[in-house]
C-alpha cells in the first residue's frame, strides 16, 4: 500500500491537450497587459512610476487570483466563464476610453481604467491559472503564450489596430480556451455519467487498493487511483479496460501539496468526486511495546493516520459540494489490541476517532464519513504470503456486489466504524 515517497505526477491523459489552454490564456494576458499599460501610460505623468505602477498591478491582480484559486484547484466553468467576462468587459473599457470624449476627464476614470483594463483581466486569469499547475507543462505552456503575446501586442497588435480590437481579440483567446478546456474535459471522461471516486494505496493488482478500484469501476464509478510509485499508471490503464474510466496519479500522501495535486487531478478529469476511499496504510511493524522505538511507531502513525487525515482535508471542499462520502480502513485491532502490534493497534485507533470526530463535524455540510474494519482480506497479496491462514478473512472486496447500489444504502450512516469479519472456510 502506498503511503510515502515523493513524486507528484498528475495523471493523465488530458495533461497534453491541457497545453493549448494554457498557452492561449497566457497570450491573452500578456496582450492584455501591454495593451493596458501602454493605453494608459497617455494618460498618466512620470512615465517611469507609471510603468512600475501598472506592471505592478498586472502582477499583483494575477498573483491574487492565483492565491485566492488554492493550489491544485481545479478549474471549473464558471471561472472560465468568469475570466471571459473580465476580458469583455476590459474590451468594454476601452471602447469607452477610447471613443466616448469627457471620459478621461472624470475624477474616477483613471482608476476604474486601472481596474477594468489591468487588474480585474490579470485576476481573473490568475483564478483560472491557478489550477492549470496540475499537469505537467502547462505552466510552461502559459508562459510561452505570454511571450507570444507580448511580441504580437508590441510589434503589430498596439501600433497598427485601434484598442478596443486589440482587446476584444483578447476576449476572442479567452473563448477559444474556454472551448478548447471543455473540449478536453469532455474528451477526457468529463461528461461521461457516473460518480466519481478517488482510491489511495494502489501500488500493485494484489492489494487492496486495486480490489476496491475495480469493484467501483465495474460497478459504472469514474475512478482515480494514486500511489507512491510509477506503477500507478500501469495499473489504472489495466483498469481502465472495457471502456472503464479510471486515471492514476503518483504521490506522497504525506505532503499536502501533492495531497491536493490528487484532488485537482480527480477534479480536472471528471470535474467533482462522490468518494474518496482512504486505504494507504498497512502493517510493517511486529514488535513488543518495549521493543519499539518512537520512530517506528511514527512511521505507523504516518502510513495509516496522517494519510487518511491529509487525504480527506484535501478533498473535504469537493466533499462538501457534492455531499459525498469518506471512506477510511481502520482494523478489529483497533477495539481488540494484539500483543506485538501496540504501533499498528494505536494508528487504528487514531483512523476510528479520527472518523467520528470528522463526521460530526461536517454533517451540516451533508458529508458522510465512516470506517471499515476488516480482517485479514482475501486479496492475491495476502494469499500469496499465507496472511489468510487460520484467520478472519473478509471476501467483500472480492465478491460481486454493486458499489452504487452499496452507497445508496448506506446514506443514513456517518460517523461509523463497521467490522467486517467472516470465518475462513464458511
Amino acid at each position: 500500500m502506498s503511503y510515502g515517497q515523493p513524486g507528484p505526477q498528475a495523471t493523465s491523459a488530458s495533461a497534453i491537450p491541457q497545453l493549448l489552454p494554457a498557452f492561449l490564456l497566457g497570450a491573452a494576458f500578456a496582450i492584455t497587459a501591454a495593451a493596458g499599460s501602454a493605453l494608459l501610460l497617455y494618460a498618466t505623468r512620470g512615465f517611469l512610476r507609471a510603468t512600475g505602477l501598472l506592471i505592478a498591478v498586472a502582477i499583483g491582480a494575477l498573483t491574487a487570483g492565483v492565491w485566492v484559486s488554492g493550489v491544485g484547484t481545479a478549474r471549473t466553468r464558471a471561472r472560465w466563464v468568469w475570466t471571459l467576462l473580465a476580458y469583455a468587459s476590459a474590451a468594454l473599457a476601452v471602447q469607452l476610453w477610447s471613443m466616448v470624449p469627457g471620459v478621461r476627464g472624470w475624477a474616477a476614470a483613471n482608476s476604474l481604467a486601472l481596474l477594468l483594463m489591468l487588474a480585474l483581466p490579470a485576476y481573473a486569469t490568475g483564478l483560472l491559472a491557478g489550477g492549470f499547475r496540475i499537469a505537467g507543462g502547462t505552466g510552461i505552456a502559459a508562459l510561452g503564450g505570454g511571450a507570444v503575446g507580448v511580441l504580437l501586442a508590441t510589434g503589430m497588435l498596439i501600433p497598427r489596430y485601434p484598442p478596443p480590437l486589440v482587446f476584444a481579440g483578447t476576449a476572442g483567446l479567452v473563448l477559444l480556451a474556454l472551448l478548447a478546456d471543455w473540449q478536453r474535459a469532455a474528451t477526457a471522461g468529463g461528461a461521461m455519467p457516473g460518480p466519481v471516486a478517488i482510491v489511495t494505496g494502489v501500488g500493485s493488482r494484489g492489494q487492496l487498493g486495486y480490489a476496491i478500484a475495480a469493484r467501483l469501476a465495474a460497478a459504472g464509478w469514474r475512478v482515480l487511483i494514486t500511489g507512491r510509485s510509477e506503477a500507478v499508471h500501469q495499473l489504472a490503464a489495466e483498469l481502465a479496460g472495457a471502456g472503464r474510466a479510471v486515471g492514476g496519479t503518483r504521490a506522497d500522501l504525506l505532503d499536502e501539496a501533492q495531497a491536493r495535486s490528487v484532488v485537482a487531478a480527480a477534479l480536472d478529469r471528471y470535474g467533482r468526486i462522490d468518494g474518496l476511499v482512504n486505504v494507504a496504510g498497512g502493517l510493517t511493524l511486529v514488535r513488543p511495546v518495549a521493543d519499539t522505538h518512537l520512530e517506528e511507531l511514527q512511521r505507523e502513525l504516518d502510513r495509516n493516520l496522517a494519510t487518511a487525515l491529509v487525504m480527506s482535508r484535501a478533498a473535504l471542499p469537493a466533499r462538501r459540494a457534492s455531499r459525498g462520502a469518506i471512506v477510511s480502513f481502520a482494523s478489529p485491532a483497533a477495539a481488540q489490541p494484539v500483543a506485538q502490534l501496540a504501533a499498528y493497534s494505536a494508528a487504528k485507533a487514531g483512523v476510528v476517532a479520527f472518523t467520528g470526530a470528522l463526521a460530526r463535524e461536517e454533517q451540516a455540510a451533508g458529508v458522510r464519513v465512516n470506517a471499515v474494519a476488516p480482517g485479514v482480506v482475501d486479496t492475491e497479496q495476502n494469499l500469496a504470503e499465507g496472511g489468510a491462514g487460520g484467520a478472519h478473512v473478509s471476501r467483500a472486496a472480492g465478491e460481486s456486489r454493486n458499489a452504487t447500489t452499496s452507497a445508496t444504502a448506506a446514506r443514513g450512516i456517518s460517523g461509523e466504524t463497521i467490522c467486517v469479519l467472516e470465518p475462513s472456510g464458511e
